[in-house]
């Protein structure tokens, strides 16, 4: 009986390491905005070609960035001033955390749902003026609204 009992306490004890040493699940996201949402926050709303997309990753503590940049040529705009025909740069970022020891803290791993390039897109855009200081963007320049203000049409 002996034996039994120091079995099963051997089982309970390598059972209680393993769910202690399992990471906490990844906190939830933020909620996708609706269209609603998206056009309210946009300062240009346009659709068009994505062409090509730029990138370049960065390392900001353990996360692990891709910054980026969609040309994209514009078919049809559908709020603010810019112009059908021209090209238009659109900046956004995704990220992953990158760490073994330390749980992910409650955050966003950036933009979602970007298509390749080549798919006709709906853009929702934020114009940064001279005065903005972002994180991962230098001043100036158009921002995708986050989380899912780029869509594959």
């Amino acid at each position: 009986m002996t034996s039994i009992t120091n079995a099963v306490r051997t089982l309970l004890c390598a059972l209680a390491a393993v769910a202690l040493a399992a990471p906490a699940p990844p906190p939830l996201e933020i909620p996708n905005a609706s269209p609603d949402e998206l056009r309210e926050r946009a300062s240009d709303v346009v659709t068009g070609e994505l062409l090509a997309v730029y990138e370049r990753k960065l390392d900001d503590g353990a996360w692990q960035v891709t910054v980026q940049v969609a040309e994209v040529r514009i078919d049809e705009v559908e709020k603010g001033e810019l112009t059908a025909g021209d090209l238009v740069y659109a900046r956004f970022w995704q990220r992953r955390w990158d760490s073994w020891f330390t749980p992910m803290p409650a955050d966003t791993n950036g933009h979602r749902g970007v298509p390749a390039p080549g798919a006709n897109v709906r853009l929702h855009l934020i114009k940064r003026e001279t005065n903005f200081n972002d994180k991962y963007f230098k001043p100036g320049g158009f921002n995708v609204v986050a989380p899912n203000g780029i869509e594959s049409l």
